[in-house]
């Protein structure tokens, strides 16, 4: 994969539990390994539980991923605080509708190895409005399978250190990552 210059360092071979996961990711990833089952596999995407999610805090900061059949991902589902940031709903858009092209084309990148790899994903970076630093995200991105071991899914958390509130909610975001870490499903154990 190549890196765009946003990108400071990337890992595709890496250990997520090495990682500094903070509390919404590790909780998303203790959740998401209660869903699985013994295949070591991803969990089907009927496991989640949404009140765990709720118990657990996470609902706000939660999105979900679809790939759709022309190979475009869609967002399906988008926590408050998402919209928040974006001011809008994401629930319905595709990724290109969201991200300016050059992120959302490292997106699209990301989300197929996520989904057709299964691989989880740990990522870290500041996000920027209008140039200036707004807030800085840890986030974790997780593969689902349908009923039948379909690749089609991603279930993603991010959780947030404000830097200054966003002045126009409107404005050009850019997104940075200091880190990117990829590990097979197949590593992380049950």
């Amino acid at each position: 994969m190549n890196l765009p210059s946003f990108v400071r360092a990337m890992d595709i071979d890496g250990d997520i539990l090495a990682a500094d996961l903070r509390a919404k990711p590790r909780a998303l990833l203790d959740l998401w390994q209660g869903w699985r089952t013994g295949d070591a596999g991803p969990p089907r995407k009927s496991a989640i539980d949404p009140v765990e999610l709720a118990r657990a805090r996470l609902m706000p900061d939660i999105w979900l991923i679809v790939l759709l059949p022309d190979g475009r991902f869609q967002f399906s589902l988008s926590g408050e605080n998402l919209n928040a940031l974006f001011n809008t709903t994401l629930r319905g858009k595709t990724v290109e509708e969201t991200f300016d092209p050059a992120t959302a084309a490292f997106a699209n990148q990301r989300y197929r190895r996520i989904i057709c790899d299964e691989v989880a994903e740990f990522s870290r970076g500041p996000v920027t409005c209008d140039g200036k630093p707004s807030y800085y995200a840890y986030r974790l991105i997780l593969p689902l399978v349908t009923d039948d071991g379909a690749s089609r899914f991603a279930i993603g958390v991010a959780e947030s250190e404000e830097f200054n509130p966003l002045a126009d909610p409107d404005g050009e975001r850019r997104y940075f990552f200091d880190e990117i870490i990829m590990t097979p499903v197949g590593r992380i154990g049950i």
